[in-house]
């Protein structure tokens, strides 16, 4: 009887708070893990949405651009191409330059800041619909992209824009600034053409090698996940009629609401249970177990 009492402090502890605890923690701890992946899912599913937003309004200012151009282009067929431009000014403020080119390669009318920067070839401004073409600034290097719209002279109607201007203005509504994110726009030959957010910084690596950058270019959209663990959601589409390549990337704990964040503290209530309960086998191994073995 004195042995059996003994031990039955060791053995309320082995074979009902330990096992009890174990399987409270797994259960906690468990809860947790699903609670996290639900969390990251929920905010991977919100980036991919919002990054094909943010492509589909891209896209809807390049068809309006290319709009714009081609309506040109079928005005300049019936005036002089000084007027066409002129009859256009209200729509100069939407491209850097504005230029109409004869069938021998030649600018006989343009308008816009950067005209005198353009180096065309007929070769190049012969389409048989409208075109986007990336070319560089000769006079500072950035990326410019020219809309091009055939003539009925075999001539052509080019406007140029900044890409980095264009994706400010529409992705500046979607990375905002201490967002914990960032967002990347890419052209089909590697080249950035625009990256914004606190996330943001240079890649020591080509930005072709980014998560989802090359799937992106491919055609394909999606969401994955970066990290040792998985706690940047990278998301990406295409912008189809350029094939550029969109991808936004954050710290999916950042995005969720601080009262969640703060559920991932719940195992740790099991401490002072397991506390309480190693205190209470304490105290009854000292005023009950001791005296009767006394």
């Amino acid at each position: 009887m004195r042995s059996s009492l003994r031990g039955l402090p060791v053995q309320l502890f082995l074979f009902t708070i330990l096992p009890l605890t174990a399987l409270m923690a797994a259960v906690a701890f468990g809860g947790l893990g699903l609670h996290q992946r639900a969390m990251r899912q929920m905010v991977a599913e919100r980036d991919e949405r919002a990054a094909r937003a943010a492509a589909a309004a891209l896209e809807e200012q390049l068809r309006g651009r290319a709009a714009v151009v081609e309506n040109l282009a079928l005005h300049a067929a019936h005036v002089p191409p000084a007027t066409a431009l002129a009859d256009s000014a209200a729509f100069h403020d939407q491209f850097l330059a504005l230029a109409i080119v004869n069938a021998g390669g030649e600018v006989v009318a343009a308008e816009g800041a950067e005209t005198g920067d353009w180096r065309l070839e007929i070769g190049e401004l012969s389409p048989a619909e409208t075109e986007f073409l990336l070319r560089n600034s000769v006079s500072t290097g950035s990326p410019r992209l020219l809309v091009v719209a055939p003539t009925d002279g075999g001539g052509a109607v080019v406007g140029a824009l900044d890409p980095a201007a264009l994706a400010r203005e529409v992705l500046g509504r979607v990375v905002l600034p201490g967002d914990h994110s960032a967002a990347y726009l890419v052209a089909p030959d590697g080249a950035l053409l625009y990256q914004a957010g606190e996330m943001a910084a240079d890649h020591e690596t080509p930005i072709q090698q980014h998560p989802g950058v090359a799937e992106a270019l491919r055609g394909e959209s999606g969401a994955t996940f970066l990290g040792s663990d998985e706690d940047h959601v990278i998301s990406f589409t295409p912008v189809r009629p350029v094939g550029w390549a969109l991808v936004m990337e954050e710290d999916w704990r950042e995005m969720t609401d601080p009262l969640l964040r703060r559920t991932e503290l719940a195992p740790f209530v099991l401490l002072p249970v397991l506390a309480v309960a190693l205190a209470g086998l304490w105290f009854g191994a000292r005023q009950i177990v001791r005296p009767l073995q006394e």
